[in-house]
């Protein structure tokens, strides 16, 4: 079994969060405890610090994940590539340097802008069996409004390096690291007109009425 934060559950669910208490709830049966990223979101650095960043997609038991997986484990998500409190834009770029990165020494770099990734796309609650789940909002009018000017400002990025993609920019340039850096900055700069909501409060306590 590969390294993991104290009470990491590593078991793979797809992009969605549980955020009930283990046993489940059922109708006439408990109350709902919360434990959503959407209260808070914490990056455990201590782990991250240790964390040995390779290319490709690994299995939890591995000893070495890739820079999004690592993210995944160092928020308490359940592990994947694809955590579901980070824009999809800017996972697709981190990933895509990653993966194109000749060395682990340049792909652990990529750890210095995790911490200011965190909170770029929306959750919403949902009830999956007798579990309530966070996961990704994609369907948010402001969420996809800021997605699209991230793609834009991509495009443009790569435009003015002379490349035209995220792999050719860290072959061909010659300080890629700070390049993929200073995009994945900015792009998570990148705010919404209006304010990207969690969706937890209103759905939660409806579902909590559901359950009693």
């Amino acid at each position: 079994m590969g390294s993991f934060p104290k009470g990491y559950d590593p078991k793979p669910v797809g992009e969605h969060l549980p955020i009930t208490g283990g046993k489940g709830f059922s109708k006439g049966g408990g109350r709902v405890v919360v434990r959503g990223l959407w209260k808070k979101p914490r990056l455990n650095l201590n782990w991250l610090k240790r964390a040995v960043i390779s290319n490709g997609g690994h299995e939890p038991n591995e000893k070495q994940h890739c820079v999004m997986e690592a993210f995944s484990i160092a928020t308490g998500q359940r592990f994947g590539a694809n955590p579901i409190c980070v824009s999809d834009e800017i996972t697709d770029t981190l990933i895509s340097a990653n993966d194109s990165f000749k060395t682990n020494k340049q792909r652990a770099k990529l750890k210095r802008v995790l911490p200011k990734i965190m909170g770029t796309a929306p959750l919403r609650i949902v009830r999956k069996g007798n579990g309530l789940w966070e996961e990704k909002d994609r369907q948010d009018k402001a969420y996809k409004e800021v997605e699209t000017r991230r793609r834009a400002y991509t495009q443009k990025y790569l435009a003015r390096k002379g490349v035209d993609s995220v792999e050719a920019l860290v072959t061909e340039s010659k300080t890629p690291e700070k390049d993929v850096i200073a995009l994945v900055e900015r792009l998570a700069s990148m705010r919404p007109k209006r304010a990207l909501k969690h969706k937890h409060s209103k759905a939660s306590k409806r579902i909590q009425r559901s359950l009693v």
